[in-house]
């Protein structure tokens, strides 16, 4: 069992080992052993723009899960232990602020999901499928707190001055799956739902539209009107991997499922494009060669794409 355990614990590790971030920061994460049932030290290697910033180091008690890595500027972190409910937050390398979240026992029925802007931090805390969302500034302090709608989390996303949050989840009523999304206005108070899920969610920078998507779905919502504008779902052999805003329309990436190929997932035939708030598509970009990894990148006012670590201007008409 335990050798399961390392098995399982080790693809997730090795899958989420580099990352990419909208705010020009990226991570890499590397473990001197791979036995959960030992104690390891993690390195996490900081970069901005490709270049490297900073190094930590924090060693990992037996049985401790590996954190999730979220970069909040240049000298700010946090990490996410979900099966500990820990959230720690980091400043030039010292520890400034941690919380424990979770009330009962670690089980299986518990997760921690997280978004950030440029001031703050929103952690969704699931625990038995009652939901609860915090809001913190990057120096770990708490801000605001919310209790939601139960149900299993499947995504968060917050608006550039943290006016707008977003969460989305997922339940069973009578046999029947329920996709829900809720847009909180913390101006206003007001809330509402959407009769769809997310996994990645992006405000418009003037909190009036909402895009969201799983690796099957996607939808854009107009927050001004309540009202649907469009939503899209993938054929069987297809998977979306990143979107953004660009102007007043929204731009995404689809290829083809991937495969498992010499020890990692490679991707296949990726196209580009672009929608308007009415829907009309239009393909910016296609790529006809295979790559691991695919996402936007805005470098000083250009979006980029990043295939692979190597960044190319990405042309376009999105007015």
């Amino acid at each position: 069992m335990k050798n399961i355990i390392n098995k399982i614990l080790l693809f997730i590790f090795l899958s989420q080992n580099f990352a990419l971030a909208q705010n020009n920061f990226s991570f890499k994460k590397l473990l001197d052993k791979n036995n959960y049932s030992e104690k390891r030290e993690l390195q996490i290697n900081i970069y901005k723009d490709g270049i490297e910033q900073y190094q930590f180091k924090k060693v990992l008690v037996a049985y401790q899960s590996i954190p999730q890595i979220l970069i909040l500027d240049s000298n700010k972190f946090c990490l996410t232990f979900s099966q500990e409910g820990l959230v720690e937050f980091y400043e030039n390398n010292q520890i400034q602020n941690l919380h424990y979240f979770y009330k009962s026992h670690q089980q299986n029925e518990q997760s921690i999901i997280s978004a950030n802007n440029k001031s703050s931090l929103a952690i969704l805390v699931s625990e038995n499928h009652q939901n609860k969302i915090y809001l913190f500034n990057h120096n770990g302090e708490s801000q605001d707190s919310f209790d939601v709608e139960g149900g299993i989390v499947s995504g968060l996303s917050i608006s550039n001055y943290s006016e707008l949050i977003a969460a989305s989840y997922y339940k069973w009523e009578n046999d029947n799956l329920k996709n829900q999304t809720l847009i909180l206005n913390r101006t206003n108070g007001n809330s509402f739902f959407i009769n769809d899920k997310f996994s990645t969610g992006k405000f418009k920078d003037d909190g009036k539209l909402f895009l969201g998507f799983t690796n099957k779905n996607s939808f854009c919502f107009d927050l001004e009107n309540n009202k649907l504008l469009w939503n899209e779902t993938l054929l069987d052999n297809e998977i979306y991997l990143d979107g953004i805003w660009a102007n007043e329309n929204s731009i995404l990436i689809k290829s083809k499922n991937a495969e498992f190929l010499n020890g990692s997932w490679v991707y296949h035939d990726a196209e580009i494009f672009s929608k308007t708030k009415s829907g009309e598509k239009r393909i910016l970009n296609k790529l006809n060669s295979s790559f691991r990894k695919l996402t936007f990148k805005n470098t000083n006012y250009t979006l980029k794409l990043n295939i692979d670590g190597n960044l190319i201007e990405l042309d376009r008409q999105t007015n």
